[in-house]
């Protein structure tokens, strides 16, 4: 109670005659408390009651002079070590937002770090809506159409992925994603949903096409040798009829049908088309996996049919004939080793006899296709798994399956040195991963973290025996990977960490370390230099940190600095307004606090076009989705999407005024942005249509920060960025084309 009240000084009278809670002062929604002040190490609680419906909370301080920190946690009063969100920053200005809320008593703790005085606070609670995707559009919208029609979808919400089913059922998050323009070639009843992060998903649109034959009989579509015909689909009862040419000196063939949903069969005849009661062969499996393979085959035309015992889609078809000395099926892949009961880790590699084949491989047991992740190298289990892999090569059959399986040890226990970051964990729903840390004697202070990557992994902390769900000693118990125990004078022993997949996580970093009498404890606060302002045209800031050793990374939209963030290596030029933020990182030390620089730019009268940071983050490993980042501040007409300019256009994005798309695409190691514009950079000059142009690996995360593009004249464009190609359009519709260049 002392310290309470000498943390109140100038407010006291003010506020403890208001309230008779001991210890707890209450507030009021969105009213202001002012004047707090306190000396240096006490501290003040608060208590406020978020009701029933609201949820989005938000708690402030700021004003005065000083450091204070505040530390929230729901249903009981917090601790510097058990609390569910702080906000410690190096001033007096600290903000904590909660989305979702729930509804219930909050506790509130602040925390004079420093001298401080002067402070004002306020707590908020309050409902939001959430926003509709809009229903998508599905062209044309249905009818009776001969042999094939041709389907587009489309969704007025930027952003959205549309998914979509052609059996009638409902479409959910697993359905197909919409791609482009597809093909029916029998009955449908097409419903298509649209989903975005955020927001909730569109209602069904729905179309029915009746696809009917010629008038002369079913149509028939004649395959190379080796063709791979995908994306196959029909509703039960269908039929798809194929040919394919076998010449006389034919050692073999296959035909063969796998992959999607459903189930399709596969008919075989020579000489005729195949009918449900007339065939030479068919192999009548379940599903749609299934091979006919002949020795020595008769020349002539052999034909195929698919029918739909029940509705399937995303099957795939080959038809091939191999001659004396080709080669048939792709080796099936070697699996290092082959599986077996292991203690914390093990890494495994996979191989293939067959030259240019790719293996293509999955962990949960399922059988891998033409999408499943393509092995790239050795890769670490840290958990369980079913391995499977197979090999794909164009004109072969893809090899039988590999499988192993693996089991590694969950209470297998990693010994962790003082301050090592362990980075990249990750761990499926109901993991656990066990490590320790021995703390001497001596030690003034233990810290225990985890932070970034994805999902929900929870951390346990116990003395002396490892940690159970039902029996430890520090619980943060927060939502997300970021959470931390803060424990002074702990006691020496022993320290027992585990790592709980309340959901399924990856991309964790875990840090455990103690301090000792005298020992640094945290990272010096960079310095920005100059320290924020208003400049014109453009202005150079530099960063350093009196701790030798760390690495400074830094933001320039104001968002909070982490260890995923750029890290400083020179002096930085802004060409238009940012807030700085500095963060001082090294191994064995706690992160600094949060250095801040607001500089305002006002545009110089110079001839050129001023950009902003273009950045793509995958959030899948093959690269079909990510978050896309496209310069601001680039006067943007059309943005186009593809994969080589021509055949594999994957799509148009309209300008929004953030610049950030949700973007989904298929499959491809190559992914073409262009930004095209009507501009005049040279007002000497006429206005020209100009394209941006970035060409990148989708499967890997790729960040460009940009400066000031100015166009001297026609043959002469320079800029420090690189691998951009600036595209001039003359009049005739040819291109030419100006390297940016250093």
């Amino acid at each position: 109670m002392r310290k309470i009240m000498a943390f109140l000084m100038a407010a006291a009278v003010l506020m403890m005659a208001s309230h008779a809670s001991a210890g707890t002062i209450s507030l009021s929604n969105g009213k202001t408390m002012s004047r707090l002040a306190g000396r240096a190490g006490t501290t003040a609680y608060f208590k406020f009651t978020v009701p029933a419906g609201a949820n989005r909370l938000q708690v402030k301080t700021w004003g005065g002079y000083g450091n204070c920190d505040i530390y929230l946690r729901q249903g009981s009063l917090p601790t510097f070590s058990r609390y569910h969100f702080a906000s410690t920053g190096s001033k007096n200005t600290e903000t904590i937002t909660v989305n979702p809320a729930s509804a219930g008593d909050w506790y509130l703790l602040v925390h004079a770090r420093a001298n401080c005085s002067g402070v004002s606070l306020v707590a908020s609670y309050w409902t939001e809506g959430v926003l509709t995707v809009s229903a998508p559009a599905i062209q044309p919208a249905g009818g009776v159409f001969t042999s094939s029609v041709n389907v587009a979808l489309s969704c007025a919400t930027t952003g959205a992925a549309i998914l979509y089913t052609l059996d009638g059922s409902e479409p959910s998050p697993t359905s197909t994603v919409y791609a482009g323009v597809f093909t029916l070639k029998s009955s449908a009843t097409v419903k298509a949903r649209a989903y975005k992060t955020g927001m909730t998903a569109s209602s069904t649109a729905a179309a029915t096409f009746t696809v009917v034959s010629p008038p002369s009989g079913p149509a028939l579509t004649t395959l190379g040798n080796g063709q791979i015909v995908s994306a196959l689909y029909g509703s039960t009862g269908s039929q798809l009829y194929y040919k394919l040419a076998v010449p006389a000196n034919s050692t073999q063939l296959v035909i063969g049908t796998w992959g999607g949903s459903g189930d399709g069969d596969l008919y075989v005849r020579r000489g005729a088309q195949p009918a449900l009661t007339a065939y030479d062969y068919q192999p009548y499996a379940a599903g749609n996996n299934e091979y006919v393979v002949l020795s020595q085959p008769a020349s002539g035309d052999w034909y195929i049919l698919l029918h739909g015992r029940s509705s399937f889609s995303g099957m795939n078809l080959q038809a091939f004939y191999r001659t004396a000395g080709s080669a048939t099926v792709a080796a099936t892949p070697v699996i290092t080793p082959a599986g077996g009961a292991f203690s914390g880790s093990v890494t495994f590699s996979l191989s293939c006899a067959t030259a240019g084949a790719t293996i293509r491989y999955t962990l949960d047991g399922t059988e891998p296709t033409a999408s499943s992740a393509a092995y790239a190298g050795p890769y670490a289990l840290k958990g369980s798994a079913t391995v499977k892999a197979k090999a794909f090569k164009s004109g072969l059959v893809n090899s039988a399956t590999a499988v192993a399986v693996f089991t590694v040890n969950p209470s297998a226990l990693t010994t962790l040195g003082n301050g090592q970051i362990v980075s990249a964990l990750y761990g499926s729903t109901g993991s656990q991963l066990y490590y320790k840390l021995a703390v001497p004697a001596n030690s003034t202070q233990l810290v225990i973290g985890t932070w970034g990557g994805s999902g929900d992994g929870d951390l346990y902390v116990r003395r002396g025996a490892q940690p159970t769900l039902k029996a430890y000693d520090y619980r943060p118990y927060a939502a997300g990977n970021n959470e931390h125990v803060v424990l002074s004078q702990p006691a020496s022993g022993d320290w027992y960490i585990l790592l709980y997949g309340r959901s399924s996580f990856s991309g964790m970093n875990l840090q455990a370390f103690y301090r000792t009498a005298g020992s640094a404890t945290v990272a010096a606060t960079p310095v920005i230099t100059p320290a924020g302002g208003a400049f014109s045209g453009s202005v150079t800031f530099s960063l350093s940190c009196a701790t030798a050793g760390a690495t400074i990374r830094y933001t320039l939209d104001g968002t909070e600095p982490t260890a995923a963030s750029a890290a400083y290596t020179g002096p930085y030029a802004l060409k238009g307004s940012a807030t700085v933020k500095a963060k001082a990182f090294k191994s064995g030390l706690v992160n600094s606090a949060t250095a801040v620089a607001v500089f305002t730019l006002n545009p110089a009268s110079v001839s050129g076009v001023d950009l902003d940071r273009f950045s793509w983050k995958p959030t899948s490993a093959n690269g079909t989705t990510g978050n896309l980042t496209l310069p601001l501040r680039w006067e943007t007409r059309r943005i186009g999407m593809s994969a080589d300019y021509t055949s594999d256009y994957l799509g148009r994005l309209n300008p929004n005024s953030s610049g950030n798309y949700v973007v989904t695409i298929p499959a491809r190691t190559k992914l073409i942005i262009q930004m095209h514009s009507t501009i005049c950079p040279d007002p000497s000059l006429p206005s020209h249509g100009m394209v941006l142009e970035f060409s990148f690996d989708p499967r890997y995360a790729q960040t460009l920060r940009t400066t000031q593009v100015t166009h001297y004249n026609y043959g002469s464009i320079y800029s420090t960025l690189r691998n951009w190609t600036w595209q001039l359009r003359s009049s005739s519709g040819g291109w030419n084309k100006y390297r940016l260049v250093q």
